[in-house]
């Protein structure tokens, strides 16, 4: 069976071709490759939007917040597709646990995307951590995006590990 991999040097989207080979490697977990695939195929094609997405997407679940950040930079300007924007907004607002804007800006890039299922899904599934975290943590209690076992004293919190989903 070839693999993207395989043909990417005999097709001429090479950038497209990185990125699918990224969300491969990111499916198989190999996540240092993902990223330096990621990275391969922004450095040819800087506006592949959704590989930007994908790639601050898999370095928050590694909790390298501050290259999430970096890499989602650019899909807040104003000529990036919308729902990637609210996606980005929305992901950002979780870090600071802004539970309600984060909820109101994934729900948002949610109905604006009309390309990308799985990528509602994705997002879907985020939206549901965030409420099963807001409904078990005490009120008083902070929940944050990096460790995902709770004690007494430390509650639940999102659990960003979207890359073991099979698109």
């Amino acid at each position: 069976m070839t693999t993207i991999r395989d043909t990417a040097g005999s097709v001429d989207d090479e950038a497209q071709l990185r990125y699918l080979h990224a969300a491969e490697l990111a499916q198989q977990q190999q996540y240092s490759e993902a990223e330096a695939e990621f990275i391969a195929a922004l450095n040819i094609n800087p506006a592949l939007h959704t590989a930007r997405f994908q790639l601050g997407l898999l370095q928050l679940t590694n909790t390298n917040v501050t290259a999430a950040r970096s890499t989602w930079a650019h899909l807040l300007d104003p000529k990036a597709p919308i729902e990637l924007q609210h996606f980005v907004r929305g992901l950002d607002a979780l870090i600071h646990d802004d539970f309600q804007t984060a909820i109101a800006h994934l729900q948002a890039g949610i109905s604006h995307n009309r390309t990308n299922p799985p990528l509602n899904d994705d997002m879907n599934m985020v939206i549901e951590k965030i409420r099963v975290a807001i409904d078990s943590t005490p009120p008083t209690s902070k929940v944050a995006v990096d460790n995902p076992k709770a004690t007494p004293n430390q509650p639940q919190r999102v659990d960003f590990s979207l890359y073991e989903k099979k698109y």
